[in-house]
């Protein structure tokens, strides 16, 4: 399912629209350069909060969740903001002072959160993190999108 798609279909509220100047002022703020899917995802659809579709794992044994929201730039409630503070530093991998490797873009009904890779190796990589585990769910944006199900499914 293309972004467009998942957006029409499971999108109850979308987040206002941004600029290019936002998405440069965010990736200053957090000191990182964003991959350019994510970017160009930013820039067309800026996040939003989703009817609970379901993402479903590449692999079977993994667990699954519903996505609830896909964070941006000047969200409506904080914590669907990305790119604070607070957030990035919860990661090990993100270290005081450097360009973070994590960066949370989204969250499940399972409290799940639905992560960016920035690390020059797996940069554009979603991950679904539990709380214990992490699962690489896909290599970039769109290909995250084609996981998502309706819940009925």
């Amino acid at each position: 399912m293309s972004i467009s798609n998942a957006y029409e279909k499971f999108c109850t509220t979308r987040f206002p629209n941004i600029t290019e100047k936002d998405v440069t002022y965010l990736e200053d703020e957090i000191g990182v350069a964003l991959p350019k899917d994510y970017r160009k995802y930013l820039l067309e659809f800026n996040g939003g909060y989703f009817d609970e579709p379901l993402i479903t794992p590449p692999e079977k044994t993994w667990p699954n969740s519903w996505l609830e929201s896909m964070y941006g730039i000047r969200a409506p409630h904080n914590f669907a903001e990305i790119g604070l503070l607070g957030d990035i530093l919860t990661f090990d991998d993100n270290v005081p002072g450097s360009p973070p490797v994590i960066v949370p873009i989204g969250n499940t009904t399972k409290n799940y959160l639905i992560l960016l890779d920035t690390s020059p190796e797996d940069n554009g990589s979603i991950y679904l993190r539990t709380f214990t585990e992490t699962f690489q769910l896909s290599f970039g944006i769109e290909e995250f999108f084609d996981l998502l199900v309706a819940a009925d499914s």
